[in-house]
């Protein structure tokens, strides 16, 4: 019942200081939600707390391509090369 949008702000503020990014801070805000959610639907809270979404930039960029897998493949040995490209096509 303590939760509020205060304490939730209040939350993001202390992962912020201690240099989580909004990713993480994000997937830990998801599972506050969500816990958030069933305790509502078991009529548990009379009401759920606005969760914001943190913006997030560190979107993973480009593609382990062919080319790539055949450089890395040429540098492994014999026994690692089958089942790296196996790998690499089971998208692994």
């Amino acid at each position: 019942m303590d939760i509020n949008v205060r304490a939730i702000e209040i939350y993001i503020t202390e992962r912020r200081e201690e240099e989580k990014s909004n990713a993480t801070i994000n997937r830990e805000l998801e599972l506050l939600r969500r816990a958030l959610r069933l305790a509502h639907d078991r009529q548990l809270l009379p009401s759920i707390p606005k969760v914001r979404v943190l913006s997030e930039n560190n979107t993973r960029q480009g593609f382990f391509e062919r080319p790539d897998l055949e450089a890395v493949v040429a540098a492994l040995p014999d026994y690692l090369r089958d089942f790296t490209r196996f790998a690499y096509l089971a998208g692994c």
